[in-house]
Formats: structure tokens, sequence, C-alpha cells
């Protein structure tokens, strides 16, 4: 090579090329390493070999991007110890812990660890009740693997061990810091857009299957910090606290029932222009709105993001006051957090949060909880009927009179419904009630069409429920509101087409962002406020409206809603007439409740978070089984080549899975609420012992429910 060289070349030319040849052979370990280093953490996060390979063909961007953040990582610990051998150990470690700790709580918990979880919580600690039973063969398996490579790579590779100097030190930071900006900002390259890398900010279980741990984390970091505001101690705090006036209106005779409904997607379809309705879609409610308390919300959300309207509606913290693109339920409630559930718990109320989708979506089994509510019943829990893709709203009317007639004292609810989520595709539903025509796209109509009848359904819940609080004649207070607006096609599609929404036009925020929303009641004097508020307000209106006791928080808010009823993003102040240090008190309220020592609560000794807090009702149980006993070898109430066995119990649901010895049955709910399970004949082929629990999972095949164990003895023939 050398004597082909230099019949081109200087000697000298071919000796430096040679050295920067060797120089570079000398460190190609510095690329393969981190290759090593991600293959075994993403292992253990996903606690198998399989998903782990799926996943970087699969996902090659996101993969890739996993790869380059570790590359960068480990240079950066190159850079401070000046031995690769040593950099590569002490980020082997640092990720091997994180690891196995988000594989344990995706395994149980359905959720990853999650950088707020490690700066606003004791997550540690309760992991430590998973990690019984966690290790098995496989993952001892491969983790002897991972450190006897790394042990090989230590003690035989020569290069492994060279050790790097000042100038090469400052080349290899400059190089990391350049990559780690750049991922966690979009300076100096945009990493996250040049990778195609999408944040599932709603379900961060898929969002780090989907994107890797890592870049997962750098999506979710800049939402993990919320700066203290300079003015907030507790001298200042308890200056705040007293300086509320304190509501005065409480009445301790009369508890209503208090029941808020957030109705998905809702809003008046006939204020969309160039279109005809064969009828009203929304009678009942228009009417109620003559008669009582009705208005509108300025939505923090257009066309999803219903998490953050529950937040506001729930806790009276505002989204104006949270970084921009965060999501609260996913980011900030992971520890106790004052809201209408735990302030009318600690007035006697069994608060029940009801949600006909997965308790998982957007964390909500668990900000329910943190919240204060008792109970929380799931899509798990719903008689499975739907209507279009969704739950039927009429499941969750059911839901929400049978807690009603089942609690002893007052109850406050939560409900959310799913119905008339997106997408309108013109055959969603089977029929449609009310024809709609327009000078519009026929891809249009057909998507207002399908929307509509989802408005009509919503309707009839409101109406149905009217009806029975009304007869029942126990007093309630119902509380009934959308969301968001609905999305109608791609570039605001319906809404352009119709020309509700016009360039240029100087009402496009409340076009955009308002939604309907009426409060009846079965037992107050006849009145009528003309509400136009925020749905941070709605919470401290409720109180106020029920005569219930709230804290200096929720009084400030009703006192500051009276003078400025709505909160707009911070371009439109000037337009409501906001100045900016006139919400600087809600500021202060908001962070000493989501970030801060509580000081607003130190006068209410009873925790936010109920110890019973549960998914579901109340616990399954097995009372019998029928047959109470089987022979050996011999089959019974046959079905081709299975037995059936008939589970007599309580509080069974249509998503019960009967478990044999740890392993599924094909399970049956039927309409006097037992249980009929499938038995194959190799079960009952020996004498012995048959445990059944009855288990309930959900969609990520986490165990939600269950019964105690049930046995069943098998004879001798």
């Amino acid at each position: 090579m050398q004597p082909f060289l230099k019949r081109f070349f200087p000697s000298i030319f071919i000796s430096k090329l040679l050295k920067v040849f060797g120089f570079l052979i000398a460190r190609v370990h510095l690329l393969l390493l981190p290759l090593l280093i991600l293959f075994y953490f993403e292992y253990l996060a996903r606690d198998s070999v399989e998903a782990m390979f799926t996943w970087s063909w699969e996902q090659p961007m996101p993969f890739r991007l996993n790869y380059i953040i570790v590359l960068a990582l480990f240079l950066l610990f190159i850079s401070i110890c000046g031995r690769t051998w040593m950099a590569y150990l002490a980020l082997a470690a640092i990720m091997t812990i994180i690891g196995f700790v988000t594989g344990v709580k995706l395994k149980f918990l359905g959720v990853p660890l999650m950088p707020w979880d490690v700066l606003l919580s004791k997550e540690t600690e309760a992991i430590s009740t998973y990690l019984t039973g966690i290790w098995d063969w496989i993952l001892l398996s491969w983790s002897f693997g991972f450190i006897a490579i790394s042990y090989l790579l230590i003690r035989w590779v020569p290069r492994f061990n060279i050790k790097i100097k000042w100038p090469e030190k400052i080349i290899l930071l400059g190089i990391s810091c350049c990559i780690l900006f750049s991922v966690y900002g979009e300076n100096p390259l945009d990493l996250k857009n040049n990778f195609h890398i999408f944040n599932v900010t709603w379900d961060q279980g898929q969002n780090y299957r989907l994107n890797g741990f890592l870049v997962a984390t750098t999506l979710n970091l800049k939402l993990a910090f919320v700066p203290k505001p300079v003015d907030y101690t507790e001298a200042h705090m308890k200056e705040l606290i007293q300086s509320v006036p304190r509501r005065t209106n409480i009445d301790q005779t009369v508890k209503p029932n208090i029941i808020v409904i957030l109705s998905e997607s809702l809003f008046d379809p006939t204020l969309l222009p160039k279109v005809k309705f064969e009828k009203d879609p929304m009678p009942f409610m228009r009417d109620l709105m003559k008669n009582y308390s009705s208005g509108l919300m300025l939505s923090p959300q257009f066309g999803g993001g219903t998490a953050n309207v529950e937040f506001e509606v729930l806790t009276g913290n505002s989204m104006r006051f949270t970084p921009p693109g965060s999501t609260p339920y996913i980011q900030y409630a992971n520890h106790g957090i004052d809201s209408l559930a735990s302030i009318l718990t600690r007035q006697g109320y069994e608060a029940t949060a009801i949600s006909p989708f997965f308790n998982w979506f957007y964390n909500s089994k668990n900000v329910y909880k943190n919240f204060g509510f008792s109970h929380y019943i799931s899509l798990e829990f719903f008689e499975q009927h739907f209507k279009g893709h969704e739950i039927a709203d009429v499941e969750v009317t059911k839901n929400i009179i049978a807690q009603t007639e089942k609690s002893a004292g007052p109850d406050f609810i939560f409900a959310n419904t799913m119905e008339n989520h997106q997408p309108y595709d013109a055959d969603k539903f089977y029929t449609n009630p009310i024809k709609v025509t327009g000078d519009i796209s026929k891809k249009g109509l057909g998507m207002l069409t399908s929307y509509t009848t989802g408005v009509v359904d919503a309707d009839l819940m409101l109406k149905t429920l009217v009806e029975y609080y009304t007869v029942k004649k126990e007093p309630t207070i119902l509380v009934f509101f959308g969301d968001h607006k609905p999305v109608l096609g791609s570039n605001y599609g319906v809404y352009t087409e119709t020309g509700y929404f016009k360039p240029n036009d100087t009402g496009r925020l409340r076009k955009e962002f308002d939604v309907p929303l009426v409060v009846w009641n079965n037992y107050l004097p006849k009145h009528k406020d003309e509400l136009d508020i925020s749905p941070a307000f709605l919470g401290s209106y409720v109180l106020n409206l029920a005569e219930k006791e709230g804290t200096a928080y929720t009084d400030y808010l009703y006192n500051f809603s009276q003078k400025i009823p709505i909160i707009p993003p911070s371009f439109y102040y000037e337009g409501f007439h906001i100045e900016q240090n006139e919400l600087n008190p809600y500021k202060l309220f908001q962070y000493d409740m989501m970030f801060g020592k509580q000081y607003v609560l130190k006068d209410y000794p009873q925790p936010i978070v109920n110890p019973t807090f549960k998914l579901g009702y109340d616990k399954m149980v097995i009372d019998s089984l029928d047959p109470k006993q089987v022979t050996a070898g011999v089959a019974f109430q046959t079905v081709g080549d299975e037995s059936i066995i008939t589970i007599s119990g309580r509080n069974f649901v249509e998503k019960c899975e009967v478990y044999a010895n740890g392993k599924p049955l094909d399970t049956r709910l039927q309409g006097d609420g037992k249980l009929k399970v499938y038995i194959p004949q190799k079960l009952i082929d020996k004498p012995g012992e048959i445990t059944f629990v009855v288990k309930v999972l959900d969609s990520q095949g986490i165990v939600v429910a269950d019964s105690e164990p049930f046995k069943l003895k098998v004879a001798k023939g």
C-alpha cells in the first residue's frame, strides 16, 4: 500500500495520513460501544428481546436518534473521565438502573419512568413494591451476557484502555454538547424534526415504546421544569391567603348531588352558515338554557386535549400558566392536588370519576386518585355497548344513575363521554336521524351529518338525566358542557367551507374556542346567570351555587371571576382588559398547589389522596361454582370438547376473564350476572385442585381488578 502511495504523494504526507488513519481505527469502538449499551438498555425497558429487536427494525428513525443520544452521553462521560473503560462502566451502570426501573413500571403499571417521577415524587419507593419475583432466568441470562461481554472488552481489547488527552477531550465534549443541545432544543440542528419524531402525549407508555426511552424523555424533559416565582415564600403566601374574602354562604343542611359532565366535542352545529338541519339537533339543551344558568366557556383547546379542560374544571388551575405544549395530567399530577373531588370529600361526599375509555388514557387512573376521587369507573367496567367507534353516551348515563342510587350519601360525579369523538366518517353511525344539506362538499356534509348524530345523543343524555333527577327529587346540581369544538376535516374543513372561519376574522378566538355550558338544578329558587367564563372558574362557581365550603384558593377564584371571568391567551389580554400584574396572585396560588408547599391547605389535615381509591365497582367475589366438584377425566355439561362451569358471585362485568391455575379461559357474562366458563379437558384429566380467579385486564394487559382465589376439587375417578 505504502509503495503504491509513494508514487503519487510525498513521504511526509503518507506518514501523516497513516497516523490519522490509525487514530481513527483506534477509536472505532467509540461508535460501537453505545450500540451495545442501547440494545441492553432497551431490552431492560421493554422486558423482551423480541420487542427490542422489533422496535429497532420497525422504528429505524427513533432507533437511530436514541443511538445518537447514547453516543453523545458516552462522549460526554469520556471527556469527564478521560478513560474509555471508566466512561463505559459509568454510563452502562446508570442506564442499566434506569432501564430496569422503566421495565418494571411498564410491566406492572403500563407507564414508564418519566422525568417528573424523579423530580416531583418518590417513584423509587413505589417501584420497590413490584420487585418481588421480577427476576427470571431470561433476564438473568441476558444481564450475565452483557456483563461478560463488558468484562471481555475491558480486559482484552487494548484500545479500550487508551487515555484521552485534553485536546481530544475538548473536541469530544464539543461534539457531545452539540448533539445533546440539538436533541433537547432545536439548535444547532433540529434533530427531532429531521428524524420525524412524534410525541404521543396522551399515552406515555406508547410514546416510550414507539420513540424509545431517551428520545421520549427529551420530548418530556422541557416540561418537567417549572420555575419558582420570585415572590413565592411562606410569608407572602400567608399574607395572600389572609387577604382573600371568604364566602359566607355555606349551608351545612343541604348536600346536593353534584354531577359534572364533559360532553365530547359538544358545540351547536346550527351556528355554521351555509348549511341547514332538518330539525334542531339539541332542542332539550337549548330549552334548558333559556331557564337555567348557561352560556359559553372559552376552552383552552380545539379539536383535542380533553384532559387539559378536565384539569381546569376540576382543579381551578389554568392552562394559561403552564408551559406551552404541556399536559398536566401527564407531567404534573403525580401527587395530591386539591380538586372538587377532594374538597367535597372533606364534606361527606363520595367522589366518583366515570369515563368510557381506557383507565391509562391521559394517565387518568393515577390522576383521579391524586385528585381525591374514591373510585374511577373506566371503560374496562362498562357494558361494552358501542355506538360508532366508542362507548355509547347512554352507557355513561346508566353509570351515573347507578352510582347515585348505590351510594348512601351525597355524590360528586365527574363524567365524560366518548361517543362523539372524532373521526366523523360519513358511515360512522348506522343511521343518522337528522338530514343536513348545504352548499359544501359531499365529504364535509358527511362529516357534519355524523357529528350531528352525536350531538343528538348528547342532548338525549342530558334530557334523560334531567328527567330522572326531576322525578327523584333528591337535591341535584347537573353541569353539562363541551370540552372543545370538533375537528371537521383537515385545515378546519367544514368551518372554512361554510364560512364560519374567515380570513382575518377579529372574532376568531371566540369562534374557535367557545363551547356551550348549562347548569341545571332541581331544588334551588329559579335563577339564571348568563355565563361567559373560562373552565378554570367553573368549579368555584358550582361550589358557590351549591353553598359548599371551598378553600382560600377557590374563594379567590370565585371573587376573581366576578371581575375577570375569562383568561384568554396572553396575546389577547389587552382586548379583554387584563393587566399582567392582575394575574400574579392567581399564578402564586397555582404554583403553590401544583409545585409548592400547598400552604393554602394548611388548615385541612385530611390528605387529598383517598387511601381506599379503587378502579371499578366493589371487589369481585366468587360465591360458588356449579358443579361444586368434578371427577378426573370425566367431562360435564359439555360443549364440543370442553366442559362448562358456572360461577356465581358479585360485581362481575362484561370484560371479566376467569383464570384457572394462572391460565385464561374462555369466559362469558350471562344475563343473570353469572359467568359461564369453558374448561378444556386437559385441565380435569388428573385429580387435584383447580384455583379460579376472576380478573379484569385493560388493553395493555395490566390487571385492574381481580377476585380472591376459589378452589375446585378434582376427585379421583
